[in-house]
């Protein structure tokens, strides 16, 4: 799932207009890019990694 922090800094990197949309610093210190380092070591990247190599299988038997 995309958290809601993520879905922020994506939909005002998106901006059609240029004066609302984000700069590159504004970005950069969005709290989604600046959060805790001991906060996002935490997460468990399993499920990403388990799809990601059942992606890369269906992907790969489909190339051969």
């Amino acid at each position: 799932a995309v958290s809601a922090e993520a879905k922020d800094l994506i939909s005002r990197l998106l901006k059609i207009n240029p004066l609302e949309r984000f700069t590159s610093e504004e970005a950069l210190n969005h709290s989604w890019i600046t959060r805790d380092a001991e906060e996002l070591a935490q997460r468990s990247l399993d499920a990403n990694l388990s799809h990601f190599k059942k992606f890369h299988a269906t992907r790969k038997f489909k190339a051969a």
